[in-house]
């Protein structure tokens, strides 16, 4: 299950958000007069949507901790915080069996390095199951 859920809208596609209430949509629709598409960001843990002008691609990072120590946890963030200046938004959360997983949103923009570099730095760390990084596509 995802932690986090976001998508990039264009402005034609937003419109059929128009649902949402009035002042969230006037506000995006401020990002969207400049020519910006959205990306709409849903936190599941936390239950709270929030939006952002997309001010370059977004890619998800998606990483599985063998187990929940706050010291795997610091160093998976230390590897990202040399590759990326900085992060959209970030969740984790640790199972009963004891493996954790750790979601984050960031712009291309602010890569520092190749996703690939991004990959194998957080791959070589001991604590590290599995790495999955993908683009989000524009809807």
């Amino acid at each position: 299950m995802a932690l986090i859920i976001g998508k990039i809208l264009q402005p034609k596609t937003f419109a059929n958000y128009s649902f949402l209430f009035s002042e969230f949509v006037e506000d995006a629709n401020d990002v969207l007069r400049e020519g910006k598409n959205i990306l709409l960001v849903y936190n599941r843990l936390k239950k709270t949507i929030a939006f952002y002008p997309a001010l370059s691609e977004v890619f998800k990072i998606n990483v599985s901790l063998r187990l929940a120590s706050p010291i795997a946890l610091t160093s998976v963030m230390k590897k990202v915080r040399e590759h990326i200046s900085r992060i959209i938004l970030s969740e984790g959360k640790c199972q009963d069996d004891q493996s954790c997983v750790w979601e984050a949103l960031a712009f291309t923009k602010d890569l520092f390095s190749s996703i690939e570099s991004l990959s194998d730095a957080i791959s070589s760390l001991p604590s590290v199951q599995e790495v999955q990084i993908t683009n989000l596509e524009i809807e």
